[in-house]
């Protein structure tokens, strides 16, 4: 788990400078696709007149490449928790003190990586999940008091971080999250899912 969440977030830097560079790193012998905004078939974004890559990592899509930037942060909380239960003498204080450099550093890079994907149902869907997951945290007996600090802080920068990337990238998130229905992202999948349904009544 640990090794799963080290390479997504070199991964997740990976994708940071992609986006910000605007095209790929040239990272081939690591199967990293072929990136830019003039390149037919490479995901991108539109806001007023400007046109942007996605993040993709080493991933053949920024949604592929979304999920697995989500799992690595749900990981990466579970990882923090389970460490300051084996810890928990430990001050809330002294162990932030002693892990919450490596965490936040990883965190930020995870969720700046996510939002940079521009990834509509997964970005919805962790901050959903995410929402559940601390109201169980909070709720589940054994760690109601021994780790509600933590769990609290966990939560806590969650928000800031996901509030402060809106901030930022509030131009593009608006115009990502404005779904048209014509817009080709949707009439692609109607068109698909339709195509699939006939075929199945054609041939069962």
């Amino acid at each position: 788990m640990s090794f799963f969440v080290t390479t997504m977030v070199f991964q997740g830097v990976v994708g940071i400078l992609q986006f910000f560079l605007q095209h790929d790193l040239g990272l081939r012998w690591l199967r990293e696709s072929v990136l830019g905004p003039n390149i037919n078939g490479v995901a991108k974004i539109y806001f007023g007149n400007v046109m942007a890559i996605r993040a993709y990592g080493f991933f053949p899509h920024p949604n592929v490449f979304a999920a697995f930037l989500a799992a690595a942060i749900f990981f990466l909380f579970y990882i923090y928790l389970k460490r300051a239960e084996e810890e928990r003498p430990m001050v809330p204080g002294n162990f932030f003190f002693k892990y919450g450099t490596v965490f936040g550093l990883s965190f930020f890079v995870l969720v700046l990586a996510l939002v940079l994907t521009f990834s509509r149902v997964t970005i919805a869907a962790f901050l959903v999940f995410a929402f559940f997951y601390f109201l169980f945290l909070l709720m589940h007996a054994e760690i109601r008091y021994s780790l509600r600090p933590l769990t609290f802080f966990l939560f806590a920068i969650t928000i800031v971080c996901f509030v402060s990337m809106f901030l930022v990238f509030n131009n593009e998130l608006l115009d990502r999250f404005d779904v048209s229905p014509g817009e080709q992202a949707v009439t692609l999948r109607y068109f698909y899912n339709k195509l699939a349904v006939d075929e199945i009544r054609s041939n069962w």
